[in-house]
C-alpha cells in the first residue's frame, strides 16, 4: 500500500503541475503528458517483490514450527469425558484352591494352575465366593500370597475389590469401603471405518476414541476441503459412528468387532502418513494376527483447487509384526501399572513407532489387579482453526508407575512446498493476489 500511495502521490503530482503551465504549453503536443506506465510498472514490481519476501518469511517460519496437534492431559480426569476404558478385560481375582480344581481337590500349588476356571463355590454362605460376582471367564497366572486374607468387596464400578489384608500383614491396594457392586463386561472393540464423505469433498479435520455401547470406536470429524489447504468452517461436524449391538446377527465378529482376551490383547502404535498430494479422509483398525492394528485412509488432493478424488481412496498401513525376520515390531512393556486418573503430574508420550503394547490388568500390590490399562484419551484431537492432515499416529502417554493412556496425534498439511519463488516454481505453485489497478 506504501508503494501505491507514493505512485498516486506522483500522479497527483504530475497532474497539479500541468494545470500550473500556460495555455499554449498545456495544448502544446507532449509524449508524456498523462502517460504514467511507468510508475504503474515500477508499482506492480515492487508489489509483486514484497509478496515474494512476505511468503519466503512465512515459509522459513512455517519450516521451524511443528505441524503436529494432539492433547495433553486436562485439568481433571473425567470418565466418558476425557478417558474411556475397558472393563474387566483382565481383573485380579480371589479364589480357593478347591474352587478352581476340576477334580474338587486341594493338592496342587499355583504352578497346576496356571490356566483354569472358577468351577464351583464350596461355601457360598461363608467364604467370599459367595459375596462377589462369580468369574465366567478363564483364570491365568495363578500366585499363592497366604492361606488366609481378609478382603475388602467394592463399592465402585468395574471393581471387586478394593483391597485385601492377608494374615501375615502383606496387603494389597489401598484400604477403601467395603460394599459389592455389579457391572458388565466391556472389552470389546470395533473394526467399523470412520470416514469423511469425500463425494462431498469432506476431508478429516478431527479425530477421538469413544464408547457407545460397551464397544470403543474411533470417530472423526469432517469440514469441506478449500483451496490452498484451507477448510469451509460452516461444514465442520462430527460424524456419527454406527452403532454397533454384538447381540445381532447383522453384525460379525471379526469382521465388524472384536472381543478382546487373554489371548488377542495386542495393539499396534504406529505413526501413518500419506503421500505427497494427499489428505486423511478416514480411520480404522483391524486384527493383524492376534493384533489391532491402525489404518488410515488418504485421497489424492489438487493443493490449488482443494478438490478430492474420491474414487482413489485407499488404504495405508504398517504390516510390520513381532514374528518378522528383520527389524521385527518390539514390544512396549507396563511394569507394576496402577491406575493412571490417580497421577496429579502430566502424562508424556513414552512409546515409539512400530511397537505394540499388551492390554493387561493393573498392579495387584497397587490396586489388587482390578482395571484394565492403558485407558484411552478421549478428548477431541481437532486443531483450531481446521486445516487438513496428512497423518495419523497411535501411542502411549504414561508416567513412571501408571497405567497411562493411548492417544491420537495428527500431522497437519504441508504447504511449505506449494511456497516457492516464481523463477523456481514449475507447475506448483501459489498464484499471488492481483496488483492494485490504478
Amino acid at each position: 500500500m506504501l508503494e501505491f500511495s507514493w505512485m498516486i502521490l506522483g500522479i497527483y503530482n504530475e497532474a497539479h503541475r500541468e494545470t500550473q503551465l500556460p495555455k499554449d504549453v498545456l495544448t502544446a503536443p507532449s509524449s508524456t503528458s498523462g502517460n504514467f506506465t511507468v510508475e504503474q510498472q515500477l508499482a506492480q514490481d515492487l508489489y509483486l517483490q514484497y509478496s515474494e519476501d512476505i511468503m519466503m518469511e512465512a515459509k522459513e517460519v512455517l519450516q521451524l514450527q511443528s505441524r503436529e496437534y494432539m492433547r495433553c492431559d486436562p485439568r481433571e480426569h473425567v470418565e466418558g469425558e476425557t478417558y474411556v476404558q475397558f472393563t474387566e478385560l483382565l481383573q485380579g481375582y480371589i479364589a480357593k484352591e478347591i474352587d478352581v480344581d476340576s477334580r474338587w481337590l486341594c493338592f496342587g500349588n499355583c504352578a497346576y494352575y496356571k490356566y483354569t476356571r472358577s468351577r464351583s463355590c464350596s461355601k457360598p454362605n461363608s467364604q467370599n465366593c459367595g459375596k462377589h460376582r462369580r468369574c465366567r471367564g478363564t483364570v491365568h497366572d495363578c500366585r499363592f500370597y497366604d492361606a488366609d486374607a481378609w478382603v475388602c468387596l467394592s463399592r465402585k464400578p468395574y471393581r471387586r475389590y478394593e483391597s485385601i489384608r492377608y494374615e501375615n500383614r502383606l496387603i494389597l491396594g489401598p484400604h477403601g469401603q467395603c460394599d459389592s457392586s455389579e457391572m458388565k463386561v466391556d472389552s470389546w472393540w470395533s473394526l467399523m471405518p470412520a470416514v469423511s464423505d469425500t463425494r462431498n469433498n469432506m476431508v478429516v479435520t478431527g479425530i477421538k476414541f469413544t464408547k457407545q455401547r460397551r464397544i470403543i470406536h474411533l470417530k472423526v470429524q469432517q469440514g469441506q476441503a478449500l483451496p490452498q489447504g484451507q477448510v469451509n468452517s460452516s461444514t465442520i461436524q462430527w460424524v456419527d459412528v454406527e452403532p454397533i449391538s454384538i447381540i445381532s446377527t447383522q453384525y460379525q465378529e471379526g469382521r465388524d468387532y472384536k472381543k478382546l482376551s487373554f489371548e488377542d490383547r495386542n495393539i499396534d502404535l504406529d505413526r501413518l502418513q500419506a503421500p505427497s498430494d494427499h489428505v486423511v479422509t478416514g480411520v480404522r483398525f483391524r486384527m493383524l494376527g492376534p493384533h489391532i492394528n491402525l489404518e488410515v485412509q488418504v485421497t489424492p488432493v489438487n493443493y490449488t483447487t482443494g478438490q478430492l478424488q474420491p474414487f482413489k481412496s485407499y488404504w495405508i498401513s504398517n504390516d510390520n509384526t513381532p514374528v518378522m525376520a528383520k527389524n521385527p515390531r518390539m514390544e512396549f512393556k507396563l511394569y507394576e501399572p496402577d491406575d493412571p486418573t490417580r497421577f496429579p503430574s502430566i502424562h508424556k508420550i513414552d512409546s515409539q513407532p512400530d511397537t505394540f503394547i499388551r492390554f493387561g490388568p493393573t498392579s495387584r500390590g497397587k490396586d489388587v489387579a482390578q482395571l484394565t490399562v492403558p485407558f484411552f484419551d478421549a478428548q477431541n484431537v481437532s486443531p483450531s482453526p481446521s486445516s487438513w492432515f496428512s497423518g495419523v499416529e497411535l501411542f502411549h502417554k504414561g508416567h513412571p508407575g501408571s497405567g497411562g493412556f493411548l492417544g491420537l496425534r495428527v500431522t497437519t498439511y504441508d504447504m511449505t512446498p506449494y511456497m516457492e519463488d516464481p523463477e523456481e516454481a514449475t507447475d506448483t505453485h501459489v498464484d499471488l493476489p492481483s496488483p492494485p489497478i490504478v
